[in-house]
């Protein structure tokens, strides 16, 4: 599996005006009727929205670039316009190892929009964004990604309100070249020969049980 093109990250200049301003301006929390317009969105996000991944490569090394292509398919008729939030993850996850490992974790609790991401009724939008390959060992993995989706339009000076959505892309072969050469050290290690002055000793004890003095 390899990705011929990728969909390069652009960003957009101009978000919204509520998060361009400074927080300050914001409402310390939003009014009855921003609160109803937030669950009418964001139900439109969780009902509409999907997320695909797509790594530019199923054969990857640790410790070295991967580039990972983030699609966002609108299912539903009207255009909704999503913002991606600095809030998610990126996990390998072992399928035939048992692991867990993460590549990137952002825990803001209360995000503010960082990317616009307006996007037509069965329509898409794409970027891309490039990890580094955790140490894990040699195996074949899972990546699993997940993504915070705000509603720009409402937020208050805390951050904007959002919605999680999640994807998943198998299997994934790893390489961790050093786990390897480790493992061979091990296994090498067991089998060495019994040194001369060990087998010398061994013999002379048993001498002395057959032939005590």
């Amino acid at each position: 599996m390899r990705l011929t093109q990728l969909y390069p990250l652009v960003l957009v200049a101009a978000l919204t005006s509520a998060c361009a301003a400074g927080n300050g301006s914001l409402p310390q929390r939003p009014s009855p009727a921003a609160k109803r317009r937030i669950q009418v969105e964001l139900s439109k996000y969780e009902g509409n929205l999907k997320l695909s991944i797509l790594p530019e490569h199923d054969q990857v090394v640790s410790g070295e670039s991967l580039v990972v292509k983030f699609t966002l398919h609108n299912d539903g008729p009207e255009n909704l316009e999503p913002c991606l939030a600095e809030r998610g993850a990126i996990h390998f996850f072992g399928l035939d190892k048992r692991y867990a490992e993460a590549t990137e974790i952002f825990t803001v609790d209360h995000p503010f929009c960082k990317l616009s991401l307006p996007v037509a009724g069965g329509k898409s939008v794409s970027w891309s964004r490039v990890i580094i390959v955790p140490s894990i060992p040699s195996s074949t993995a899972k990546l699993r990604a997940s993504i915070y989706l705000v509603d720009a339009r409402d937020c208050d000076r805390y951050g904007c309100y959002g919605v999680s959505l999640s994807a998943d892309a198998s299997p994934i072969t790893v390489t961790n070249s050093a786990s390897s050469a480790s493992s061979e050290a091990v296994m090498t290690s067991g089998l060495r020969p019994t040194p001369a002055f060990e087998r010398t000793a061994e013999a002379a004890a048993q001498l002395r049980r057959r032939w005590p003095f």
